[in-house]
């Protein structure tokens, strides 16, 4: 109701606004999309890095961008968000962060085909560990796949608690986009608020 109330003096702007295709950068999770979190200060430099194919920003086994590419990729970001800045390399580390540590990425193809095809093929090596679903079952851990997460077909939810830290992972496509949330120490409706928030920012 309210919404209808702000847009009733819009007129065809807010036509023109919606039509603006969305990007990989408008995709991936924003300020504001978990409460209180703040974001890391090398999240950008990141983006760059793993974009560019630096290889320390690509742990063994993982995909490269080219490998994307090659796929029908065209764009693609990353963003990092935690309660502590202290937190935020531990992305890259062993170490268990004490705080909630988000990473979150949006990839971008040129059509929704091509994006389907590569979910079901390898991209599960890129943006996150190669069979993390399979790892996380094997150890334990619960895993979601397909309608029953809420976020499509081509969706798996893997969730583990480790030395006393929650680890949760939702890889996802939808339409031209495949886009993942990895984080640690966040409640279940965190998680799932981070993933429908880039789930409902694809059109």
């Amino acid at each position: 109701m309210g919404l209808a109330l702000l847009c009733g003096s819009c007129g065809g702007s807010a036509v023109a606004a919606h039509s603006v295709a969305a990007t990989a950068k408008t995709v991936v999770l924003q300020a504001g999309d978990i409460p209180d979190l703040q974001k890391c200060p090398q999240s950008d430099a990141w983006a760059a890095l793993m974009l560019g194919g630096e290889p320390e920003m690509l742990p063994t086994g993982f995909a490269t961008w080219s490998d994307l590419k090659a796929a029908g990729a065209t764009e693609g970001w990353l963003s990092l968000y935690a309660d502590r800045e202290l937190d935020c390399p531990l992305l890259l580390g062993s170490a268990a962060p004490k705080g909630r540590l988000v990473y979150a990425v949006a990839v971008k193809f040129k059509s929704a085909s091509s994006a389907a095809a590569s979910f079901a093929s390898g991209s599960h090596t890129f943006p996150v560990a190669p069979d993390f679903a399979d790892r996380f079952a094997a150890a334990g851990g619960t895993v979601t796949r397909g309608a029953t997460t809420g976020f499509g077909e081509n969706a798996e939810v893997a969730a583990i608690s480790n030395r006393g830290v929650l680890t949760y992972v939702a890889f996802w496509q939808n339409k031209s986009f495949e886009a993942v949330v990895y984080a640690d120490n966040l409640s279940a409706s965190e998680a799932t608020t981070a993933v429908d928030r880039m789930n409902g920012r694809i059109h």
